[in-house]
């Protein structure tokens, strides 16, 4: 199925003048959309319709995109979205693409690898119109009354009184602009928005799906690509729990997404939890990876004595802050080079080892902080996937049930694995990763 990219940039807008040459971060807002239409293999040809003489004389001959000259009609405020669509069709020549993607400029984060997951999604169709790029809402309709002459209150949408929790209310979303692939011979049976009965939704996820609209759009822009930037450089890739979001992170890491969900919270809450059974009040407990130290807090309540350790200077400082007890120590230490200079009864870590190159070596050091008798305790995702390739991609480690079950035992004397197998309960976590989470234990002869 040929694919052709066609990027629609006008020179009008109510909003914000000349949108589409504003910068966000050190390059104008268009040229995000250009680099995800020619960065897609699966693209053959990529054109740009503007009405902008300024826009067309800088990217003629650029990257090989070919330009069209839109009719200052069909440039308007109120211009349908479609008749521009057609316009540019009738410049595509004959014959033209099977499908083209419609990319509008104003959607910086949608990346060339959403362009192809897009593409791959509408080839996996028996048949379709279109598929529009959608964004879960994140005010549900169902939570919306009118009001009356006399102020009485009814629900919005009928029958929505009967979720009075919104966790149960049916997930709804809404058109995010970022992208439509359209089959050229449907387009008399699209409407203004490019959609007909015989229409799919790409679900992207609110970040990606970010389109600028007005100065509070480019702020919030502005502050998820210094997120990016600052945050998940290469060399940094894979040092991060993902309980540090409770302190600062970014959004590769979920800050975005799951920053204020309970789901998320709860899952690492209840590691702990877990481990709070297994520990005795006269315990040493070195808590590897704390994040921003709540979990040591907790397992302070109960134990001798606890040490937090996490390569994230401020969050540490956070740590000392919110989660101090007379108790409790912090140290910020990257885990590769920790050298703590005494020995635990217990060491815990929660969704560390995958983030590590050497998981091995983590395990050895570990125990060499042991007492005779103590134990390592930690969680980690598992996949049956042998071939080193990770789900989540700040996973620097694959582990499956198998391997890491083999790496404990050539270290320990005693070892157990608890909870889900690596076989069987897959789920989706909160970064909507497939994966089956383990709790794996460690301990030395006394």
């Amino acid at each position: 199925m040929k694919t052709d990219a066609l990027i629609l940039a006008r020179s009008g807008s109510k909003g914000l003048y000349k949108k589409c040459t504003i910068l966000i971060g050190d390059k104008p807002l268009i040229e995000y959309t250009i680099e995800a239409a020619c960065g897609s293999p699966s693209v053959r040809n990529v054109y740009l319709s503007t009405d902008d003489a300024e826009l067309l004389k800088k990217y003629k001959g650029h990257r090989g995109m070919i330009l069209i000259r839109r009719p200052k009609p069909l440039a308007g405020d109120g211009a349908p979205i479609k008749d521009a669509v057609k316009n540019a069709l009738s410049h595509m020549g004959r014959p033209g693409p099977d499908m083209v993607a419609v990319l509008s400029p104003t959607a910086p984060f949608r990346t060339a690898k959403h362009v192809e997951d897009a593409i791959k999604f509408a080839r996996s169709l028996k048949g379709f119109d279109s598929v529009a790029g959608v964004t879960r809402l994140r005010t549900h309709p169902f939570g919306g009354l009118s009001l009356d002459g006399s102020k009485r209150a009814r629900p919005l949408v009928k029958g929505a009184f009967k979720y009075t929790n919104r966790q149960d209310q049916p997930p709804l979303y809404r058109l995010n602009r970022a992208i439509w692939l359209i089959r050229p011979k449907q387009i008399d049976g699209l409407n203004g928005l490019l959609m007909s009965g015989k229409s799919y939704g790409f679900e992207m996820d609110e970040v990606s799906g970010v389109d600028i609209e007005t100065q509070y759009d480019v702020a919030m822009a502005e502050a998820a690509l210094s997120f990016k930037n600052k945050r998940v450089s290469w060399n940094e890739r894979g040092r991060f729990n993902v309980q540090r979001f409770y302190v600062h992170d970014d959004p590769q890491m979920g800050i975005l997404r799951n920053a204020f969900d309970s789901a998320a919270y709860e899952r690492h809450f209840g590691r702990y939890r877990f481990f709070l059974k297994h520990v005795k009040p006269r315990d040493s407990v070195l808590d590897i990876a704390c994040g921003s130290g709540y979990g040591s807090e907790l397992l302070a309540s109960k134990a001798l004595a606890v040490r937090g350790v996490d390569g994230d200077r401020k969050t540490i400082e956070y740590a000392r802050r919110n989660h101090g007890r007379p108790n409790i120590r912090f140290d910020a230490s990257p885990v590769e080079s920790f050298d703590p200079k005494e020995l635990y009864s217990k060491i815990i870590s929660v969704e560390t080892i995958e983030h590590l190159a050497e998981p091995e070596k983590f395990l050895v050091r570990a125990k060499s902080w042991l007492k005779p008798g103590g134990e390592v305790w930690l969680t980690c995702p598992v996949s049956e996937d042998i071939t080193g390739q990770t789900e989540n991609p700040f996973h620097i480690s694959n582990l499956t049930y198998n391997s890491l079950s083999a790496m404990m035992k050539r270290h320990f004397d005693n070892v157990d694995l608890f909870g889900l197998s690596g076989k069987e309960s897959f789920r989706t976590d909160t970064l909507n990763n497939k994966t089956a989470y383990i709790i794996a234990r460690g301990a030395m002869k006394k």
